[in-house]
Formats: C-alpha cells, sequence, structure tokens
C-alpha cells in the first residue's frame, strides 16, 4: 500500500521561485489554468445520493481524462478518506483503487494528491507489483532535497524509488501527459 501524508513544509519550498512547481504545494505557476479547488456545484454533483462521491466531478479539467482513463483500465477512483487514518491520499494494488480524501481538495491539493497516486496506479502494471517507470525528471534543487527528506523520514527503503518518482512526477507541467503515455504502454484495457 502506497499512502501520501502532507509534510512540515519549510518556507524554502513555499517561497522559492522554481521553475517546476514544489510537488507538495502548489506555487503561481502551478496554480496557472487549474482551478485547484472544486466548485461548490462540483461538490454537489460529486455525492449522488446513496451512492459513491465521483471523483471525476472535483478534479480539475485538465484531469478528467486521466481519471477516465484510469478507469477503462480497471482502476476504481474513490473520494473518500483512505483506509490509511490521516493520509490525503493511497492506492492500493489489491483492488485496483485510488483513494483520494476529500479533504485534500478542500485544502488545495487535490490535483498533486491525484497525480501521485495515479503514478502509483501505473507503477502497479502490467503484473499487480509496483515498479518504477523510469522517468528521468529535472527538479529544482530545493523540491529534490524536500522530496528526499520525506521519502527518508516516511517511507521504507524498499519503495523509496516508487514514492521518488511519484513525488517528482506530481509537481511537472507534462504529468497528465507522461501518466497517460506511460499508462497505455505499461496497463492493458479492462475486459
Amino acid at each position: 500500500m502506497t499512502t501520501w501524508r502532507l509534510p512540515r513544509c519549510s518556507s524554502a519550498v513555499i517561497g522559492s521561485p522554481v521553475v517546476s512547481p514544489p510537488p507538495l504545494l502548489p506555487t503561481g505557476a502551478a496554480l496557472q489554468g487549474h482551478s485547484l479547488r472544486p466548485r461548490q456545484s462540483d461538490l454537489a454533483q460529486a455525492k449522488p445520493a446513496g451512492g459513491p462521491a465521483d471523483v471525476l466531478a472535483v478534479l480539475p479539467p485538465d484531469l478528467r481524462p486521466l481519471g477516465r482513463d484510469l478507469q477503462r483500465y480497471g482502476f476504481r477512483l474513490r473520494l473518500a478518506p483512505p483506509p490509511v487514518a490521516g493520509a490525503y491520499g493511497q492506492y492500493v494494488p489489491a483492488s485496483r483503487t485510488l483513494w483520494l480524501a476529500p479533504i485534500a481538495f478542500d485544502l488545495g491539493i487535490g490535483r498533486q494528491t491525484f497525480l501521485h497516486e495515479a503514478v502509483h496506479a501505473v507503477q502497479s502494471c502490467p503484473d499487480g507489483r509496483l515498479s518504477p517507470i523510469g522517468w528521468s525528471m529535472r527538479l529544482d534543487p530545493v523540491v529534490r532535497q524536500e522530496i528526499g527528506g520525506i521519502i527518508t523520514q516516511r517511507y521504507h527503503h524498499g519503495s523509496r524509488l516508487l514514492e521518488q518518482e511519484a513525488f517528482g512526477l506530481q509537481g511537472q507541467p507534462d504529468a497528465v501527459i507522461r501518466l497517460t503515455k506511460a499508462l497505455h504502454a505499461r496497463c492493458r484495457p479492462a475486459s
């Protein structure tokens, strides 16, 4: 199981002008053209009476095609608190479920959380065991150091490469394109 918890962030990450946005907290560059908070009308539509919440309704429009692709490939998207208490997101390979806590959207980190967990879903293809995709990403040194600290403090050494890839990609401007290509290359559509 892979979970993502928001770490304590240093002011260097929050206020640093970086080319690619920090993976945990959005900067002005990360916010351009993206609504990180869902509209109230989206939230009302997200929870049909008696049914599960619809993650696609609260995702920013540019992430919805990726969400639909994940569903076509047999992944389940859940807008509910993840099984691990205190986590903002979690991917459970056994059930192929991406859990996204509603509070992640309230905090403005829903986009990053979704992308992070989507990386883990794609990493689980083709056989259900997570393995690195093998992306090479340029990260600002401050962001790289922050990710390294999070991974060292909060993750088992066996999952560090997987987490490094997920944290690194969630702040990339081409994250959706990379994830979609990897999904199509590594995974098989659901029958």
